[in-house]
């Protein structure tokens, strides 16, 4: 009802639908990675102007996040041209701990959290709420590859236009 509500003063699209797909929980089965990669390609197709905005947010369920995320996601970008996608730090509502691993990767393609306390380059990242320069997400997608992360494949497209960030100074918590 608030995307509804929400669409009816502003312009642009948007689409709510039961996907009739089974329900996977957090796994990384390969089926599931699919379905996301789906719904993913599904959210951009969308979008039918690309020339009315800088900036293109990419928001996941299930998470929470202060009401100035947005300009803090893009001065991030402004602060560093050379920087295409920002992520937040994203932590789970109990703890303060980076969660989601599934799609991080550091510029070394491990493992490792990124610090809580600078900013840090990735190869890939997400938290449930990303903020791309609107050129580069048009000609990037999501694919999945057996059990890795769908961001993955996009954040190696992404990368190829410039940095990934993971921006510490903007926290979203998720919600289980």
């Amino acid at each position: 009802n608030q995307i509804k509500d929400f669409y009816r003063h502003s312009s642009g699209n948007y689409e709510c639908q039961i996907a009739k797909a089974k329900l996977h929980g957090g796994n990384s089965r390969p089926d599931r990675l699919r379905d996301l990669a789906i719904y993913r390609n599904q959210m951009k197709s969308l979008c039918n102007d690309w020339d009315s905005s800088d900036y293109t947010f990419i928001v996941d369920s299930e998470i929470t996040f202060k009401h100035d995320i947005l300009e803090k996601m893009i001065n991030s970008l402004e602060s560093y041209p050379e920087c295409v996608m920002v992520t937040p730090y994203g932590t789970p509502e109990y703890n303060n701990e980076y969660y989601d691993m599934f799609a991080y990767l550091d510029t070394n393609d491990e493992k490792k959290s990124p610090s809580h306390s600078e900013i840090t380059e990735a190869n890939s990242a997400f938290a449930g709420f990303a903020c791309i320069r609107t050129e580069v997400f048009k000609q990037c997608h999501w694919q999945p590859l057996s059990d890795i992360s769908e961001h993955v494949f996009f954040c190696e497209m992404v990368r190829q236009y410039g940095k990934i960030i993971v921006e510490p100074s903007v926290v979203v918590r998720w919600r289980k």
